[in-house]
């Protein structure tokens, strides 16, 4: 039930079931520690959902830790513990934490795992993020173009992964102040949104919006304005095109 709720974005009601779940998991007359990390991974991972980083790092730190203990420091559960943690950290700014983690991780996943594991491939993409938001897109691209390609190969041109790494590729161009390049990939990555989440996804309104960035940012205020006002009437927050008012480096997300 925890596990429903959370998928229907109740992340409130999801984190009280996995705290519940979490006690009685403790008190059981035979203890299962693997099952305790096991909800304390989701409930970090809830927390992560509902804006309270510092809460979930705390608690994934808790949870590779007991991890590491019970299965090891190179087994795929602990790994994907470490990955979700990475996207904690960025979510707190703390970007050099980030990129130290992503690359611990990723050297392991790589050698146990392989690099084209789908595991492998999300530790990849978050360490991209993380250099990109710390200021190094030039490091972050050929990251980028590399889970790109292997997601597009696994999956197919418009499954929503590869969609959202077209994105991020686009936003790391406009970084780069290469706004020609990055447009087409907007576009693939917004006509396939719109076709495979809908027009009012979160994810399709987002990449909406980073059209509208980069169409100011390459001086079409006019194709600017019309992209965000669709972004509007699809599911963009009224906060998030506030940033327009202030468009530059961080801008387009």
């Amino acid at each position: 039930i925890a596990a429903i709720t959370y998928k229907e974005g109740r992340f409130k009601e999801a984190e009280k079931l996995q705290r519940e779940l979490l006690e009685l998991e403790r008190h059981m007359p035979v203890r299962d520690e693997g099952l305790e990390a096991h909800t304390m991974n989701n409930l970090a991972t809830n927390l992560n959902s509902e804006g309270r980083y510092a809460e979930s790092e705390q608690l994934f730190a808790q949870t590779v830790e007991l991890e590491r203990r019970l299965f090891g420091p190179e087994h795929p559960i602990t790994l994907q513990s470490m990955s979700v943690m990475i996207r904690t950290l960025i979510s707190e700014a703390k970007y050099p934490e980030a990129e130290k983690l992503a690359r611990q991780t990723l050297e392991i996943q790589r050698r146990v795992l392989g690099p084209d594991h789908h595991d492998t491939q999300w530790t990849n993409f978050n360490l991209a993020v993380a250099l990109r938001e710390d200021g190094h897109p030039e490091k972050a691209e050929p990251l980028f173009r590399e889970t790109l390609a292997v997601w597009e190969k696994k999956f197919g041109p418009e499954h929503p992964d590869t969609l959202k790494a077209v994105q991020d590729l686009a936003v790391t161009l406009d970084e780069l102040h290469r706004y020609r390049e990055a447009a087409p990939l907007y576009r693939r990555a917004f006509e396939g949104q719109r076709r495979i989440l809908g027009p009012d996804h979160p994810d399709t309104a987002n990449t909406r919006y980073n059209i509208a960035c980069n169409e100011a940012l390459s001086g079409h205020r006019a194709e600017a304005i019309e992209s965000l006002r669709a972004a509007l009437d699809h599911g963009l927050s009224a906060i998030t095109a506030l940033g327009m008012a202030q468009i530059g480096r961080a801008s387009c997300r």
